[in-house]
C-alpha cells in the first residue's frame, strides 16, 4: 500500500472524528445526530479493519470469516437505536 493512501486513510480517520466531536458537543440528543455519528463510527471502523489490519489483502474465505461479527454489531445497534425513543 501506497503512503499517500494511508495518509489519506488517516486524514478521513481524523475528519470524521473531528466531526463526531462537534456533532456530539453541539447536537447532543438529537436522535438523526445520534444515527449520523453511529454511521461515522461504523465507517471508520470498517476503514480500519481493512487498511490498517490488512484484511483488505487476504484471501477471500479469510475476509468472509471476518465480517460474520459486523452482523451482530449490526444487530446490536438495531436493538440500542429502538430502544432510544423509550
Amino acid at each position: 500500500m501506497k503512503s499517500l493512501d494511508m495518509f489519506l486513510i488517516w486524514v478521513y480517520l481524523a475528519a470524521a472524528t473531528v466531526v463526531e466531536v462537534f456533532l456530539f458537543y453541539t447536537y447532543a440528543g438529537d436522535v438523526l445526530v445520534n444515527y449520523a455519528i453511529s454511521v461515522l463510527a461504523l465507517s471508520k471502523a470498517i476503514f480500519i479493519f481493512a487498511f490498517y489490519m490488512h484484511i483488505r489483502y487476504e484471501q477471500r474465505s479469510l475476509k468472509i470469516f471476518s465480517i460474520i461479527p459486523l452482523f451482530f454489531l449490526l444487530a446490536l445497534l438495531a436493538g440500542m437505536f429502538a430502544s432510544l425513543g423509550h
